[in-house]
């Protein structure tokens, strides 16, 4: 499932529970297992709202997903017997503080921001007020570009994406930040291709994720730390007010504009596997690479002869190993 979709292409629905108990969250499950049997396929998602607003919030939560009554009957059987599946998420509350994570360049997508700019005028106004500047700096309309999206393109290629296939969609700005420039956020032409210039895409990042913070923020959702990557770091310095909007969109903006008119070219590749899995690999030229964030970024710092020998391999480490592994073009 990807995107509030189920593999069929229909919306999922969610179902809430919570309890004092695992037990309990087991309890209510198999109380509503029997419930679905006579309710009308068509109050599916509104008895999934009335979960989610009328019931208290307790320790124990989890959450079942499905399309349709067969899907939520199918998690919800899961979830009373105190299994696991896709379908069905548990967990409990932890004391703890809470942190907002700011992205770098690799995270845009075609569109993105379209749905909620038409939901929410919280989110709405604060991407107004970063476009009202970008669009200056720019000569063109941020927001125009960030909406616009192809017909029938591919919005999610995600950790399982072919290894093979250039200018992936979650090419990033390497493990400094600065080191490599994702071109393009697909493969293909069109809106993916324009928004994924680096001059364009760190602007658009920002603009959205100021505006999805606002949103948040809206709904009383506060952080305790906030946390950036590359130019997400210029994002959340921002809302933290240590830059006025007017300065950060037009350092982002600067920023994007000398990245882009840097030398292209370069290669680099994401694998999703382990340092213990990819390091033996490597042989004796692994120190010539370096490791970054969550999954292991590896590409050549400098260029120096043969460098473009490590991206094969690190595409064959991910594939032969089942591991999400994507190539993407930089620029250094």
């Amino acid at each position: 499932m990807t995107d509030g979709l189920a593999a069929d292409g229909h919306v999922l629905v969610p179902w809430v529970f919570s309890g004092r108990s695992v037990q309990a969250l087991h309890a209510q499950a198999g109380k509503l297992e029997a419930y679905l049997d006579v309710l009308p396929e068509a109050d599916v998602a509104a008895a999934g709202r009335a979960l989610v607003t009328t019931r208290a919030a307790l320790e124990h939560r989890a959450v079942v997903v499905g399309s349709d009554r067969a899907g939520l009957a199918r998690g919800l059987a899961v979830l009373a017997a105190g299994g696991e599946s896709a379908e069905v998420a548990a967990g409990s509350v932890r004391a703890g503080r809470t942190g907002f994570l700011f992205s770098g360049q690799g995270a845009q997508r075609a569109g993105m921001g379209r749905e909620l700019y038409a939901a929410f005028p919280v989110f709405a106004g604060a991407l107004d007020a970063v476009c009202a500047v970008a669009d200056v700096e720019l000569g063109r309309s941020l927001r125009e570009l960030m909406f616009d999206q192809d017909q029938g393109e591919d919005q999610d290629r995600g950790e399982g994406g072919d290894a093979d296939q250039g200018g992936g969609a979650d090419q990033g700005e390497g493990a400094g930040g600065d080191a490599g420039q994702g071109e393009g956020a697909s493969g293909g032409g069109g809106a993916a291709e324009v928004l994924g210039r680096t001059e364009f895409a760190q602007v658009a990042l920002v603009a959205f994720e100021v505006a999805l913070f606002r949103l948040l923020e809206s709904w009383g959702v506060r952080p305790d730390v906030l946390v950036g990557h590359s130019v997400g770091e210029l994002a959340a310095a921002h809302v933290a007010g240590v830059l006025s909007l007017e300065d950060v969109v037009r350092l982002v903006v600067a920023r994007g504009r000398l990245m882009q008119a840097l030398p292209a070219g370069g290669v680099m590749v994401a694998v999703q596997a382990s340092e213990a899995e990819v390091a033996p690999l490597l042989g004796d030229g692994g120190g010539g690479l370096r490791r970054s964030t969550v999954r292991l970024r590896w590409w050549s710092p400098v260029r120096r002869p043969g460098w473009r020998r490590w991206w094969p391999l690190c595409l064959r480490v991910g594939g032969g190993r089942g591991c999400g592994c994507r190539m993407g073009s930089i620029r250094r």
